[in-house]
C-alpha cells in the first residue's frame, strides 16, 4: 500500500492539536524547573549563565499560542510538501497485515 496524497486540512488539524499538547507539556516542565531553581541563590544562577524565569500568565499563553500557531503552519507546509514530493517520487509505502479476530 502507498500513501499517495495527504488530506491537507486533516493533517494540519492533527498537527495543531499535537503542538498545543506539546506546549502544555513544555509549560509543565518550565514550572518544574522554576520550582527547582527557587532555592538556588541568584548570584549562582547568574554565574552559571542562567536567567531566572518567572512563569506568568502572558508567558503561559504566549507559549501555548506560539506552539499552536507553529503546529498549524508546519502541519500545512508538511502536508503540501509531502503531496508535491509524492506526486513526483512516490509516496510512503506501508505494509498492512490483517489481524486475526478473536
Amino acid at each position: 500500500m502507498e500513501i499517495k496524497k495527504v488530506e491537507i486540512w486533516s493533517f494540519t488539524k492533527i498537527m495543531t492539536i499535537f503542538s498545543f499538547i506539546v506546549g502544555i507539556i513544555g509549560i509543565i516542565f518550565l514550572g518544574i524547573i522554576q520550582k527547582l531553581l527557587q532555592n538556588v541563590p541568584l548570584d549562582a544562577l547568574q554565574g552559571a549563565g542562567v536567567t531566572p524565569l518567572t512563569l506568568t500568565l502572558p508567558i503561559i499563553f504566549g507559549t501555548l499560542i506560539s506552539y499552536t500557531i507553529s503546529g498549524f503552519i508546519f502541519g500545512l507546509l508538511i502536508a503540501l510538501i509531502y503531496n508535491i514530493l509524492a506526486k513526483y517520487i512516490g509516496g510512503i509505502k506501508i505494509e498492512l497485515k490483517e489481524s486475526k479476530k478473536k
